[in-house]
């Protein structure tokens, strides 16, 4: 003989599911023994992944981006176990997990947030008998520089307006009032909204005479 059955699941909410059929016979059949069989219904996995788990501390809040696949799923985010995202520096244990009506998945990382690193001081230019220009790298989300220039490389003797000079979001200023044959020392260090780096390497600078 032959049973057929057609089930149609619309929405079934996510447990178990128990099916029996029946068949009680007619004119040209016995009845048959009732079947009874379960099964549980469970979301879809997805799968969640971090970005964006690195920052440099600027005084604002730092949060991860996450994707899914399938795209777009709603996810909660936690930053050591609280919604709101961290400012200071540190690391922070971060997890997403997918909130949906048909999706399930979840991943774990570490959001760091790092000190504002210091510039890294390049070689002095257009040196002249009477200034220079001094160089440095860019570093991310900075927003000004501070220079010191000294003629002692322990900077405990300052050249003139150059103790903390400001030379804004630039990566070199001219360096003036230097003297024939003198050895200057020229350090940078960096700002953003939140904090100034520590000081950047030293860089010398020898101020030769010219015919």
């Amino acid at each position: 003989y032959e049973i057929l059955a057609l089930l149609e699941f619309r929405r079934v909410l996510f447990r178990s599911v128990c099916i029996k059929a029946l068949q009680a016979g007619n004119t040209n059949w016995n009845p048959a023994p009732s079947l009874t069989n379960t099964f549980t219904v469970t979301k879809v996995m997805a799968t969640v992944t971090f970005g964006n788990l690195t920052h440099i501390y600027d005084g604002n809040a730092m949060t991860a981006t996450v994707t899914t696949l399938p795209a777009s799923l709603t996810v909660d985010i936690t930053y050591d176990g609280h919604s709101w995202a961290p400012t200071n520096v540190g690391a922070y244990a971060v997890t997403a997990v997918v909130n949906d009506a048909l999706y399930q998945g979840s991943t774990n990382g570490t959001l760091t947030i790092n000190s504002l690193p210091a510039p890294v001081a390049l070689a002095a230019t257009l040196v002249a008998s009477n200034n220079f220009v001094a160089n440095w790298g860019t570093v991310s989300t900075a927003t000004n520089y501070f220079v010191d220039v000294a003629s002692i490389n322990d900077f405990s003797r300052y050249l003139g307006g150059f103790s903390n000079f400001t030379a804004g979001n630039a990566i070199s200023c001219t360096v003036t009032g230097v003297a024939l044959g003198q050895t200057y020392y020229y350090r940078v260090r960096a700002q953003n909204t939140g904090m100034t780096s520590t000081n950047s390497g030293t860089i010398s600078v020898l101020i030769k005479g010219w015919p």
